[in-house]
């Protein structure tokens, strides 16, 4: 009976083809590795953005919920309205809402400039929107740059009743 020597090495061909097999799932693993990384950074900054448009959109919404008398600038990228100071009705307090050269949204009281945003703002459109022949409504939209939209409304009463000059 005569018996076949069988050797247990590897040629050098099966070494370079498990190398190259080896270095190709090693590339793979570390560009999903990269990619899954970068994707959650995106979702990140997408949420983080997104939330601040949010927070944004409830301050002017706070401030805008006691203005007696609204209106457009000449240019209509900035909206300027009158509000009763809370601590004294006799007192009437006007703020203006704007983007400043840098893109971010800010609100002037007369006093002081307060930016309100963490991130600059693509754009701010003001525009009245007539739903009602009584009052005249100011859609305000705020364009972020992530791509959110988000718009807020405003009932222009111009009632000289109401305010004072």
């Amino acid at each position: 009976m005569k018996t076949k020597n069988i050797e247990h090495g590897f040629t050098f061909v099966e070494i370079l083809v498990g190398l190259v097999i080896a270095l190709l799932v090693a590339g793979a693993l570390i560009s999903f590795t990269r990619l899954s990384f970068d994707s959650h950074l995106t979702i990140s900054n997408t949420m983080e953005e997104i939330w601040d448009s949010r927070q944004t959109m409830n301050l002017i919404s706070e401030e805008l919920r006691y203005a007696v008398q609204a209106d457009l600038t000449a240019d209509k990228k900035s909206i300027v309205f009158s509000t009763l100071d809370p601590s004294n009705y006799e007192n009437v307090i006007q703020y203006r809402l704007f983007l400043n050269a840098d893109n971010y949204l800010c609100i002037d009281n007369g006093l002081d400039v307060k930016v309100i945003t963490k991130y600059p703002v693509k754009a701010l459109n003001c525009e009245y929107n007539k739903k009602d022949p009584l009052n005249k409504t100011i859609d305000i939209t705020i364009e972020f740059s992530d791509q959110t939209t988000l718009t807020t409304s405003v009932i222009a009463l111009n009632d000289p009743k109401l305010t004072k000059n």
